[in-house]
Formats: C-alpha cells, sequence, structure tokens
C-alpha cells in the first residue's frame, strides 16, 4: 500500500469514528436530558465525544461507546500516522550536500 492509502484509510476511519461517535453520543444525551441538551451538545461536539463516553462508563458501567470513541479514534491516528512513514519517492533522486 502506498503512503496516500494508509493515510486515506486512517482518514476513513476517524470520520467513521467521528461521525458514528457523535450520533451515538447525542441519542445518549436526548434521551438522558432532552432535545435542548442534545442539541447544545451537538455544538460542543468535541466536549461531547471526550465527555460522553466517560460519563456512560462512570455512571453505567458502560464500556461500549468508550471503546468505539478512543479505541476508534486510536486505531484511525495509528493507521493515518504508519501512512507517512514511507519515504516520499521524490526525495530517491536527492544528493547529500556536505557543507564546506
Amino acid at each position: 500500500m502506498t503512503r496516500n492509502t494508509h493515510t486515506s484509510i486512517g482518514a476513513g476511519i476517524l470520520g467513521v469514528v467521528i461521525i458514528g461517535g457523535l450520533l451515538w453520543e447525542l441519542t445518549i444525551v436526548k434521551a438522558l436530558w432532552g432535545f435542548w441538551v442534545a442539541a447544545l451538545a451537538l455544538f460542543l461536539f468535541p466536549g461531547t465525544l471526550a465527555l460522553v463516553p466517560w460519563y456512560m462508563l462512570f455512571v453505567y458501567g458502560n464500556w461500549q461507546l468508550l471503546i468505539f470513541t478512543y479505541g476508534g479514534g486510536l486505531l484511525g491516528c495509528l493507521v493515518h500516522c504508519f501512512g507517512d512513514e514511507e519515504p516520499d519517492e521524490h526525495t530517491e533522486n536527492v544528493q547529500q550536500i556536505d557543507d564546506p
């Protein structure tokens, strides 16, 4: 796989995790606190993605949302970062220049 393929897969994983996690978390927020709090949580979505999984773990003992959000985010970041480790094809022909 090429570098662009790894970064595309990593970005795709992150996109699915962010959108899926946000929809899942907004459903939980709406069920617990109502529509207006869910609407506010939508505008504050980075905080929603960060805090609601921990709330579900500590209050309800449910690990699923935490694993999906943080585990999927970590997986997407790792795939994206490992895609950047391959050298550019344009740097192979560059010669080292020693300082005089």
